[in-house]
């Protein structure tokens, strides 16, 4: 749950992650009071994150969110790979560098360091791609949470 504040000079963003809040004081229910009952109706914009949408406008709203975090995560899971295989070739030059450019020549401590570094990253990349899934599935399912509220509502 988050609630944005637009002053004139910045917008001051309280946050509730992972079920604490970033603040210290009143928790998300009583600012939110606050806000509706200081300031203006027209000026206010409130929207939750998580939970059914409160009206069209919150859930219109919730899915182009969704949305946009969607593409920055797909594109995420594209560079990553790219990223990898950069990485195996400069794990594959150092090791080049330092036993030869011919790899019959090299001695076993050559071939076993490949071998682990290109482990290791490979390692990396597969816990990369597992995160990025876990966070497609979980936006996956808050956007067809959205899109059945606005089902049902029809």
């Amino acid at each position: 749950m988050s609630l944005d504040i637009s002053l004139p000079d910045k917008t001051l963003r309280l946050l509730i992650q992972k079920g604490t809040p970033n603040w210290n004081g009143a928790d998300a229910e009583t600012l939110l009071r606050y806000v509706q009952e200081y300031v203006p109706s027209d000026r206010q914009k409130i929207r939750a994150l998580n939970g059914a949408p409160l009206n069209l406008d919150e859930a219109n709203s919730r899915l182009a969110e969704l949305e946009r975090k969607c593409r920055q995560v797909r594109w995420l899971g594209r560079v990553i790979p790219i990223a990898l295989i950069a990485c195996c070739i400069l794990v594959v030059n150092i090791v080049v560098r330092r036993h030869g450019q011919n790899p019959l020549r090299w001695d076993w401590w050559g071939w076993f360091g490949l071998g682990i570094m290109l482990f290791m990253v490979s390692i990396m990349g597969a816990i990369m791609l597992a995160v990025v899934s876990q966070i497609l599935n979980d936006l996956k399912e808050r956007t067809e949470e959205v899109v059945d509220w606005l089902q049902r509502r029809e």
